[in-house]
């Protein structure tokens, strides 16, 4: 806890820009207190504390509103989701993120590239998400009758019990 608030007295002294991302580990020393004098710190062990101190109020601010524009995507993508492997996909993504979010509190998971990219993959394959039913029917070019529309027609037209492997002319 001494860490952190010595952390916030780093942000006081570049409140706007920050020390610089990346710099904690040079920088704490000119917000170290006596108590944690003869003492290295590389990390705040705290995500949102070192961002604030290595960003500042611009960089905070640059990082709070990605997050909450990828929480709007993948909430507003699980609202329209129809197929469960979607559904699914979209819940771990945000699951992730809020375990990810809940670890940043204490440590600094994230300065980790494992875990970075993980989670960066994760949330990728969600975000790639369509809504609705496939849309690739109609662009598919494979099977017997390659870039015959009729024959995709007729798989519709199947699907939906109607015709019945009868050809439409």
């Amino acid at each position: 806890m001494v860490v952190w608030l010595q952390s916030l007295k780093l942000l006081g002294r570049f409140p706007f820009m920050g020390s610089g991302l990346g710099t904690f580990e040079s920088a704490f020393p000119l917000a170290q207190g006596a108590s944690l004098e003869g003492t290295r710190w590389a990390k705040a062990h705290n995500g949102y504390l070192e961002l604030m101190a290595t960003g500042g109020v611009v960089g905070g601010a640059i990082a709070t509103a990605g997050a909450v524009w990828l929480l709007l995507l993948l909430t507003r993508k699980l609202r329209a989701a129809v197929r469960t492997d979607h559904r699914a996909a979209l819940g771990v993504a945000l699951g992730s993120i809020a375990s990810v979010a809940t670890h940043e509190f204490f440590d600094f998971g994230l300065s980790l590239p494992a875990n970075a990219f993980l989670l960066v993959s994760i949330v990728a394959v969600a975000a790639g998400v369509r809504n609705g039913v496939s849309e690739n029917l109609d662009r598919c070019e494979s099977g017997p009758s390659a870039g015959d529309r009729s024959y995709f027609e007729e798989l519709k037209a199947a699907a939906r019990g109607a015709g019945h492997g009868q050809r439409s002319a």
